[in-house]
């Protein structure tokens, strides 16, 4: 069963959710705020804004580009209190 996390009513700088991200060795900056997160028994799916080697934002027709990807669950987002 999977269960999804919106993270869109949340500042930008929510830190429970900055440091679940960071606990699932996710770059909180690379992540663009407007998307629903899914999260699977083992597995996290997302988008996160591409980056080159230098950290930079890589841009095509003058947008981020985003990509989706799919990473390991380590740590679960009610140990931060992110399901209410």
């Amino acid at each position: 069963m999977s269960r999804r996390l919106n993270l869109e009513p949340f500042p930008p700088r929510h830190e429970p959710v900055l440091a679940w991200l960071r606990a699932n060795n996710i770059e909180p900056r690379c992540v663009p705020v407007a998307q629903e997160v899914r999260i699977d028994k083992d597995s996290i799916t997302l988008d996160l804004f591409v980056r080159d080697e230098q950290g930079q934002l890589v841009v095509e027709n003058h947008r981020p580009v985003i990509k989706r990807v799919t990473v390991p669950l380590i740590s679960s987002p009610a140990a931060y209190n992110l399901f209410f």
